[in-house]
């Protein structure tokens, strides 16, 4: 449904703005090939969403309209949207490798990479999003649900796993095959990889220490007192 000709909303205001850009642009440039960077910047963001919306049959009629009427053809800029969708793809790529997750804030600067990780859980969950790009964010470890508190039930339930696992057997070193530890063992180790990293929550690490959890597996703590006493031994001589 069309806003009310009497009424423009915030957001159709908004659309319209960077349609007016849109024309400028193609009056002065007489393409559609806009910058990625600099004031272009959210014109190409746009551009690229409107493509997007037109290509899962989202795009409003009328805007479709307008667009086309300057001479727009959405099968030879199809690039655009797929340009676009490997951007943002990388930028959550940075995103996780930097902070060990895919809670992102909704503030600037991520605030654009937000709204299109929501995007693709929308596009999922209507079975619009292609099989190939659904894969490719599986391999990262993306959730399709992953609201915060989804996130904190999972690492609690593994918490207690972990805890129940030590007041039973005295230690935490989880065997690989086990009855009632499936997925155990990885979960510990991500723990530790994230610690390494600097990356665990100071909660979740104290929470763990408090238990006596220590970040170096046995094997570890083996190979370092064979390096200490490596040096040790030259200077006893």
């Amino acid at each position: 449904m069309t806003p009310s000709a009497n009424v423009i909303t915030g957001p159709e205001r908004a659309w319209n703005r960077q349609f007016d850009r849109l024309v400028e642009f193609h009056r002065t440039q007489g393409h559609f090939k806009i910058p990625r960077q600099g004031d272009y910047e959210s014109l190409y963001e746009w551009f690229g969403a409107q493509c997007l919306l037109k290509r899962f049959n989202h795009l409003r009629p009328d805007r479709q309209q307008r667009l086309e009427a300057l001479g727009f053809d959405w099968d030879r800029h199809r690039h655009i949207e797929e340009q676009s969708w490997e951007r943002h793809f990388h930028q959550l790529v940075e995103f996780h490798q930097t902070h060990g997750h895919f809670e992102i804030p909704k503030q600037s600067p991520t605030a654009g990479l937000h709204d299109w990780v929501r995007n693709q859980r929308q596009l999922q969950r209507s079975g619009q999003l292609s099989v190939n790009r659904r894969q490719r964010l599986e391999a990262l470890g993306f959730a399709w649900l992953n609201p915060r508190g989804l996130s904190e039930q999972a690492w609690n339930g593994n918490f207690a796993r972990l805890m129940e696992y030590h007041q039973t057997h005295g230690h935490f070193r989880v065997p690989d095959q086990m009855p009632g530890t499936s997925g155990l063992r990885r979960w510990i180790g991500v723990q530790r990889v994230l610690h390494r990293l600097h990356r665990l929550r100071p909660d979740r690490q104290q929470r763990l220490e408090a238990s006596g959890f220590t970040w170096e597996t046995p094997h570890q703590r083996k190979l370092a007192e064979k390096r200490r006493q490596a040096v040790r031994e030259p200077l006893l001589k």
